[in-house]
């Protein structure tokens, strides 16, 4: 059987439309796909892979941002449908335009981890050789530091190496960490994040059998 891939179209104004009708064509052997959206975006791709959510005119910031949460929903609701889909692909939402709207989140992610009561999370991007996860997601540059702490990033470093063996199939993978400061700090001359805070949570890692090394310099 053919995974079920749920898509979601993203912000009407957006390029998810684009990306979404010139991609599945290239995909379709190795999947079968749903998209949630406005079925006059889609016209090339089949009938039965459009769900229909709404249709526009999307003339202002809140009525777009409205439309991209409308697909979010839908998709979900079909989550807990008999013909539920095996992984949600997200287009790009305009954080806001959707924000305008109402929506309370910052974006995806945490939409999702609300939506499925998931408490221990984390964001990964992810290629054949390289993977990387963050300890803070959808913040202003100028709260990192004050948001920083050991056990924020024990869990990210433990979830990554979940996924890597859980998901990924990679035994005794080996982490990176990444210092926050130029230089990763130079032992104090550009900031002593690294040395009170990442360096004390690496070390909690290895005693638990976790291959993490670093800080590195990002």
């Amino acid at each position: 059987m053919k995974p079920k891939i749920a898509i979601t179209m993203g912000d009407p104004w957006g390029i998810g439309a684009e990306v979404i009708q010139k991609a599945i064509p290239k995909f379709r052997s190795q999947a079968q796909f749903r998209v949630y959206g406005d079925a006059r975006f889609f016209s090339k791709l089949k009938k039965e892979e459009v769900y229909f959510v709404s249709k526009g005119p999307y003339q202002s910031a809140e009525q777009a941002g409205r439309a991209s949460w409308d697909y979010l929903e839908a998709a979900m609701e079909g989550a807990q449908s008999p013909e539920t889909w095996d992984a949600l692909v997200t287009a790009p939402i305009s954080k806001a335009n959707i924000q305008a709207a109402g929506f309370p989140f910052p974006g995806h992610t945490e939409y999702l981890a609300a939506k499925t009561q998931t408490q221990d999370f984390i964001m990964m991007m992810a290629s054949p050789v390289l993977k990387v996860s963050l300890v803070t997601i959808h913040e202003p540059l100028k709260k990192i530091s004050s948001l920083l702490n050991q056990t924020k990033i024990l869990q990210t470093i433990r979830l990554t190496y979940q996924a890597l063996v859980e998901n990924f199939k990679m035994d005794s993978p080996r982490i990176a960490v990444c210092g926050l400061n130029p230089h990763a700090g130079e032992n104090g001359k550009m900031g002593n994040e690294e040395s009170e805070v990442i360096l004390p949570a690496i070390n909690r890692c290895k005693n638990n059998d976790i291959l993490a090394f670093g800080p590195f310099p990002a």
